[in-house]
């Protein structure tokens, strides 16, 4: 994650009896890493298809430390290159206010984001995040529909 210093392990086990193809994919993680002051374990129990701890646990991680660590007010810390690269990672919010449904999704997919619909209905009344925020892409919006 740009802009922070995280250590980390994967594992894969598999599950007894042996050769019975079920597995549990994990991922231990600590941050900051010269000063840990957060601990998180991810386990998936028996994952579809690919099983392997880095591959199906490591995403998860990395998300949950993504919205994890700024909460928490441990600030990042970059150098040039991460800069740019968490630059990237942002979004800002478009205003979906009385759109449809079709309008609103196009915007949210323009801006990287996707939609997650709260209630049904042909115009857009509500959101959140609200618009103008800065937010990570592939973010999910909640839309309020009438």
């Amino acid at each position: 994650i740009p802009g922070y210093r995280i250590g980390g392990k994967t594992a894969t086990s598999e599950k007894l009896p042996r050769r019975s193809g079920k597995y549990i994919a994990s991922f231990l993680s600590f941050a900051p890493a010269e000063n840990p002051q957060v601990m998180a374990l991810v386990l998936i129990d028996e994952p579809q298809g690919v099983y392997y701890g880095g591959t199906v646990a490591g995403p998860v991680m990395q998300e949950l430390l993504r919205n994890i660590l700024p909460y928490l007010g441990m600030e990042a810390k970059y150098d040039e290159k991460e800069a740019e690269e968490a630059a990237e990672l942002k979004t800002i919010v478009p205003d979906l206010l009385g759109m449809t449904l079709n309008e609103g999704k196009n915007a949210l997919f323009q801006a990287g984001l996707s939609a997650r619909l709260e209630t049904e209905g042909e115009t857009i009344t509500g959101q959140m995040p609200p618009a103008g925020e800065s937010v990570n892409k592939g973010t999910k919006v909640l839309l309020r529909m009438e």
